[in-house]
């Protein structure tokens, strides 16, 4: 089974993770992306941890990329570790979406300091499930 992690963005500098295949970076504008790890497929995304009604904030596009990203590697049995600044809030909305919506096994272990960004979260089940699902509205108030 595929595991999905997420870590802040100084635990990434210091390799402080388990061995992935993917990585997801997400920084906001004032950050600037370090140097990539060789070996590991990385995917850059740039959106602050902010509502969804914010400039700044995660785009459709980028939900959409983060979703296939996902879906592949879970199809690929591949690691993926997503981080963000803090580790926390934006990669752990995606985290905790691999695990609810995609089968990931969760590496963290411990949920309870997750804070998942609600429009992270809404926008990745939007790009999985569609505004057509009878069942989105649903699924949005559940999780």
């Amino acid at each position: 089974m595929a595991r999905i992690q997420h870590v802040s963005l100084e635990n990434y500098r210091q390799g402080h993770f388990f061995p992935a295949d993917v990585v997801i970076r997400i920084v906001d504008e004032s950050a600037l992306f370090g140097s990539d790890r060789p070996a590991m497929e990385t995917h850059h995304f740039v959106f602050g941890d902010l509502d969804e009604n914010q400039p700044s904030a995660i785009q459709s596009s980028q939900a959409d990329q983060i979703v296939t990203i996902l879906k592949t590697a879970q199809e690929a049995q591949q690691n993926v570790l997503v981080h963000c600044v803090a580790g926390v809030s934006r990669s752990g909305a995606v985290a905790q979406f691999a695990v609810d919506f995609l089968g990931f096994e969760d590496a963290n272990h411990q949920r309870n300091w997750r804070i998942p960004n609600a429009a992270v979260l809404k926008a990745l089940k939007r790009s999985l499930l569609g505004d057509d699902c009878p069942f989105f509205k649903e699924v949005l108030l559940d999780h």
